[in-house]
Order: C-alpha cells, then structure tokens, then sequence
C-alpha cells in the first residue's frame, strides 16, 4: 500500500474509527461520565476521521482531531 498513501490512511483511519467505536460502545462510564449517545459516536467517528488528512494535510488534521476529541472530553464521554 506505500504506492497508494491516501488510500492506507484511509484504511488506517477506518481502522482507528471502528476501534474507537467499538470501545466507546462497550467500555462502561466511570464515575461522572455520562451515557455514550449519538453525539458521542459522531465525535470519535470526526477525531478518526481526521487521519485520513494526516499526511497530506498535517497541519489541518491535527486540529480538527484536537477539538473532536476535546469536545468529546468537555462533554463529560470520557
């Protein structure tokens, strides 16, 4: 696949976003964490799909990772 970079990351993002969900899913709350909901699924599947821009577009990627993943934390998922 190092022939084809965008459809590896593509792959490796897939990859990441269905272990994210699946974890998400069945990993219980602790403490004050609330009940995983739509939202919740719908920003760790935007943080992973973030990496599919990691090496075309580093610099856009990074960020749109950061706030998915920082609103799902603000949002009391994790």
């Amino acid at each position: 696949m190092a022939r084809y970079p965008r459809q590896y990351d593509a792959v490796f993002a897939l990859a990441v976003g269905a272990l994210v969900v699946v974890l998400t899913a069945f990993l219980p709350p602790e403490g004050s964490e609330q009940e995983v909901d739509a939202l919740a699924f719908m920003l760790v599947i935007g943080a992973a799909t973030a990496l599919v821009w990691r090496r075309t577009h580093p610099l856009r990627a990074l960020p749109i990772a950061v706030v998915f993943t920082i609103s799902f934390w603000i949002a009391d998922y994790a």
